[in-house]
């Protein structure tokens, strides 16, 4: 028998997100209502950049690209871990930031590398859609 499939979705108030089948519009875990969609990792990636234009920041995203070995993001050096997101802003700096979509969480390696460009001096952030209004104080400074 072919599994019925429920609806993905976020609470825009906490960090819950999951497959909905029975979908009363309310947040199992803390109540809120409404749920919201989830979005695919690129359309959140695509907000943040949109966002970070809004305040002035210049942004960059690098995408993996289809090889023979499977998806890949091609580097030379130390770029296992590298986040994927850039942003910058005369006056402010360099911000760095892994984008993810729960239940998607960073790897070791992501960690591993936010935690390196913390220890330079360098802002440095794993950023999911429940964080918006963070985000955005953030890039508003």
């Amino acid at each position: 028998m072919k599994r019925k499939r429920g609806i993905m979705v976020i609470c825009p108030k906490c960090p819950f997100s999951g497959e909905r089948q029975d979908f009363s519009g309310r947040c199992p875990d803390c109540s809120h209502f409404p749920l919201i969609p989830r979005p695919l990792e690129s359309a959140w990636q695509g907000e943040v950049i949109e966002t970070a234009h809004a305040f002035g920041w210049r942004a960059v995203h690098f995408r993996p690209g289809r090889t023979l070995k499977g998806w890949q993001t091609p580097y030379e050096g130390d770029g296992k871990g590298y986040p994927d997101t850039h942003l910058s802003k005369p006056g402010r700096g360099i911000i760095y930031a892994e984008l993810k979509v729960p239940p998607e969480e960073p790897t070791p390696e992501q960690l591993e590398y936010l935690d390196w460009l913390r220890r330079c001096g360098i802002p440095a952030y794993v950023w999911m859609p429940h964080q918006r209004s963070e985000i955005r104080a953030i890039l508003s400074r």
